[in-house]
């Protein structure tokens, strides 16, 4: 947890810089996660910066966001949607970086469904992504990242 903002603002250099967006989230906070970047972008909780919100999203090169869940059997994480962030900071940055704290891995998506359903907020949804998708045409032409990010990079953080 220590060298956590080092870690995640190398993936960021890596990745290429450029605009960075991040959530509304005290975990940042709570983990003293701190995003350098040539531009870095809060998402905004409000109906009325839903548009600004997606086009920061579409112009963003990375998106930097904490999972709610990571599944150990598939390497998927599972992300919230909600005031604070919406699910196109998860799916329209190139990159993504997903911040995992140690205690949130789980076996397997009934385990996470299952916490989901004791715990569910109102007006948020849960997303589970595996990676880039692959998709290919008629003429079987593979395009890569259709519905998410390019690059995914998982960071753990030991919480316990």
């Amino acid at each position: 947890a220590s060298d956590l903002s080092e870690v995640v603002n190398r993936l960021i250099q890596k990745s290429g810089g450029g605009q960075v967006m991040i959530p509304d989230d005290p975990q940042f906070e709570q983990f003293g996660l701190s995003v350098s970047a040539d531009k870095v972008v809060q998402w905004q909780k409000g109906e009325q910066y839903r548009e600004e919100n997606i086009m920061n999203a579409q112009h963003a090169n990375v998106a930097v966001a904490f999972a709610q869940f990571f599944l150990a059997e598939s390497a998927t994480i599972a992300v919230e949607s909600s005031a604070g962030q919406g699910r196109s900071i998860h799916f329209l940055p190139t990159h993504y970086i997903s911040i995992i704290p140690q205690s949130r891995i789980v076996p397997d998506m009934q385990r996470a469904a299952k916490w989901y359903d004791a715990h569910k907020k109102e007006n948020t949804t849960l997303h589970f992504i595996s990676g880039p998708s692959n998709s290919g045409d008629i003429e079987m032409q593979l395009v890569i990242g259709l519905h998410v990010p390019l690059e995914i990079f998982y960071v753990i953080v030991k919480d316990i």
